[in-house]
């Protein structure tokens, strides 16, 4: 298995942990104090839990009761553009699954089996669920539980609140279920190529192990050590309309790398 330090683990969940909490102003201001708050309640974890299901209990009869609660009909949010967006009426919703499960993922390899569903989470379901608030966070959430089943460490999947906005607001745009997770699947793509390259500069002075040739390929570059976990990603480009991307990491994990500290978080 690729030889991961539990430090390198532990600080790709927190960044991710930090650029999520930067999508809903939310969080500590730097990604240092995030990593302070962190590592503090690891050490405390099963105090921290039982503290906070008491916590619970006691707020259950005065908490925000417009929390979870359903949506309903003219229910809109602003665009960046001014416009509004008018969510599907909860009632409409079963109609629009039904739709959405007519969807078809093209190609065989690992990249069309996770990624695509991790994306598919975050656009569809972010439109579809019946509940006013708390849809954005858990739909990363699932994203990000998905893609913890190929990837050797979770990568900040939106550090830009704005241009993750705008991939969620051209999606919506579409009409064919299928078309719609487009924007944000390039947007994802692009993070994690981004993050991945960043993440093996620090690796880079370690010796090669020719154990790990099984896990990578690297297509237009140079670089070598790639952790791979795309493979021949423009099957699915079925227009030809992501040929801008940049995809000189091509990057296929071969199997499954979960911790039990990343299943804990």
């Amino acid at each position: 298995e690729f030889p991961l330090t539990e430090e390198e683990i532990q600080n790709s969940v927190i960044e991710w942990i930090y650029a999520t909490n930067k999508l809903e102003f939310s969080g500590a201001e730097t990604i240092v104090d995030t990593k302070k708050i962190l590592r503090a309640l690891m050490k405390t974890q099963s105090n921290v839990e039982k503290e906070v299901l008491q916590t619970a209990e006691l707020l259950s009869t005065t908490y925000d009761r417009s929390s979870g609660k359903l949506r309903k009909s003219d229910v809109y949010a602003s665009n960046i553009d001014k416009s509004l967006y008018y969510f599907p009426h909860h009632g409409l919703i079963k109609d629009h699954l039904f739709s959405l499960g007519k969807l078809r993922y093209f190609g065989r390899n690992t990249f069309i089996v996770y990624f695509c569903p991790s994306v598919f989470h975050s656009i569809s379901f972010l439109g579809t669920s019946p509940f006013e608030d708390g849809n954005g966070r858990i739909c990363r959430f699932l994203s990000k539980r998905i893609l913890d089943l190929i990837l050797p460490v979770p990568f900040p999947m939106f550090r830009d609140r704005e241009a993750y906005l705008l991939a969620i607001e051209d999606g919506r745009k579409e009409s064919d279920p299928f078309l719609a997770p487009l924007p944000l699947l390039k947007l994802s793509l692009n993070s994690a190529i981004s993050y991945y390259k960043e993440f093996l500069q620090t690796r880079q002075k370690r010796p090669p192990n020719d154990n790990l040739y099984d896990y990578f390929i690297v297509a237009g570059s140079e670089e070598v050590g790639i952790i791979c976990w795309i493979t021949e990603m423009w099957e699915i480009l079925r227009d030809g309309s992501y040929t801008d991307c940049d995809f000189g990491v091509i990057i296929r994990v071969k199997k499954p790398f979960v911790t039990d500290w990343i299943s804990d978080i």
